[in-house]
């Protein structure tokens, strides 16, 4: 196997692990992670569309994750930033959240 294949490995299990995250802050290290994993991948292999991708996510999860610091949205016991809510509700927004 060689080091290129395992980079995509690498990026496609980190990818995989974002799925499971409920911490904002963690995910988005993680998703960044992931973003230089695939870079690299696609670097190696001249993949353009990969590269693109990856290269134009890395600003949105920097932008989201110091956000997510700034807020301290890392809240430890549901994951969600609004500490208040519980339960499957706490995916939508707030009523006065929606235009």
């Amino acid at each position: 196997m060689r080091w290129v294949e395992v980079a995509g490995y690498i990026a496609s299990s980190l990818v995989f692990l974002t799925f499971y995250m409920r911490r904002m802050v963690p995910l988005r290290l993680v998703a960044l992670c992931s973003n230089v994993a695939f870079l690299t991948y696609a670097f190696a292999l001249h993949l353009a569309p990969i590269a693109i991708l990856h290269g134009a996510l890395i600003p949105v999860n920097v932008v989201r994750l110091i956000g997510a610091w700034r807020e301290g949205t890392d809240d430890r016991r549901s994951g969600d930033p609004r500490p208040d809510v519980a339960g499957p509700s706490r995916y939508l927004p707030r009523r006065s959240e929606v235009t």
